[in-house]
């Protein structure tokens, strides 16, 4: 064993009230392991930036008041001159003094070539040392991460563990990105079931958010992205949050007049729409005016972010 284990005291359980739970963000207990994933191209790097931002306590996404703390952003698929350009577009939504607090909490390390196997105990040893006094730990991707069967729930399960023993160790929150399965990403679906890979992974985690695209109404408004809180162990349900894509790629709230259980608007729900069983339709530039690499690659377009 790496640490003391000591026995829960029963009757001091029964007698005193125990401390409020403390979320990183809404569902996500801190010290404990969380998955966001999503089809390629959606933008859960942007949003994994902009969590990193809110926890260091600039909230562009909305998500409200909170503790605030330092994250430490594993960057395994993007090369530097990718992050850097989302850092910028990030940057020009933030004030000199909000760019100065995501600077000093915020550490991005870029990783794209570097030998990373959280399944070798010297990588773990590595990034559990690395995340001394971090409140969060993004991993993008855990792809990336590990020589595993990503279908083995064996495998997989073991590599929650090491994710939990981190987080265990540091005091942090771990957050891996991940992609959904191609059925899911085909359907627009967010649900626990739509993550790629061995179930484990998301059985395994204490939380799990997912974003989609959906389509608008007003072509002129862009892409509307929705945030949906597929597991959450330590919380009430949480409704949907929807984001639109702005210049560069970042995303911000959008108006949150949607049902919640559907995604739709008012005005999709009269027509009867349901956007969630649609088959994805390629973007016009005009709908996704900032590009996506997925939906770019699918057309044969260029993107530039």
């Amino acid at each position: 064993m790496s640490r003391e284990i000591t026995p829960l005291h029963i009757m001091s359980a029964f007698q005193v009230e125990p401390p409020a739970l403390d979320f990183i963000i809404s569902g996500f207990l801190s010290g404990t392991v969380g998955a966001l994933y999503s089809p390629g191209g959606v933008g859960k790097s942007f949003l994994a930036l902009e969590i990193a931002a809110s926890v260091a306590g600039v909230d562009l996404l909305g998500f409200g008041p909170h503790c605030t703390g330092r994250t430490l952003y594993i960057a395994l698929e993007d090369p530097e001159i990718v992050l850097r350009r989302r850092l910028f577009a990030i940057g020009s939504h933030l004030s000199l003094q909000q760019r100065e607090i995501f600077a000093e909490k915020v550490e991005v390390l870029p990783m794209l070539g570097v030998p990373f196997d959280l399944r070798d105990g010297r990588h773990a040893n590595w990034l559990t040392a690395r995340a001394d006094g971090v409140r969060l730990i993004i991993a993008d991707t855990l792809s990336r991460a590990h020589s595993g069967d990503e279908s083995s729930n064996g495998e997989m399960a073991q590599l929650l563990r090491v994710l939990e023993r981190i987080g265990a160790n540091t005091g942090a929150s771990v957050l891996f990105l991940h992609h959904v399965n191609k059925s899911s990403g085909r359907d627009r679906n967010g649900d626990q079931f739509s993550i790629r890979g061995a179930s484990a992974l998301l059985d395994n985690a204490r939380f799990g958010a997912a974003i989609t695209y959906l389509e608008h109404d007003d072509a002129a408004a862009g892409t509307r992205i929705r945030y949906s809180v597929s597991k959450n162990n330590y919380a009430a349900p949480i409704p949907h949050r929807y984001f639109l894509r702005h210049e560069g790629g970042v995303l911000l709230p959008a108006s949150q007049e949607h049902d919640d259980e559907t995604g739709e608007s008012p005005k999709e729900q009269r027509m009867g729409q349901r956007l969630n069983h649609h088959k994805p339709k390629a973007l016009s530039s005009l709908l996704n005016p900032c590009g996506s690499p997925y939906l770019a690659a699918k057309n044969g377009e260029t993107h530039d972010w």
